[in-house]
């Protein structure tokens, strides 16, 4: 964890803003974010949208990081 941690340093993440962000600000938690998102299954592709960009800025530093000379894997993220 802590290689992981030097990959995240001087990192600032955060999503996007959408139309529909009114409807995310209530939400504390993923449990509730995916609560959110079952009981209006149309903001399943805005979460997406506004999470994706993040996802990709973590997978590409994790990507650069290496321990005892052998590259990390970075699976796709899960939706």
């Amino acid at each position: 964890m802590g290689v992981l941690n030097l990959g995240l340093q001087n990192c600032a993440l955060e999503r996007n803003v959408t139309e529909d962000e009114d409807k995310f600000k209530s939400c504390g938690s993923m449990a509730q974010i995916r609560d959110a998102i079952r009981k209006t299954p149309e903001l399943k592709g805005t979460w997406e949208s506004t999470i994706q960009p993040v996802q990709q800025i973590v997978k590409e530093r994790f990507q650069r990081l290496t321990l005892k000379d052998t590259p990390f894997r970075t699976p796709e993220p899960v939706q």
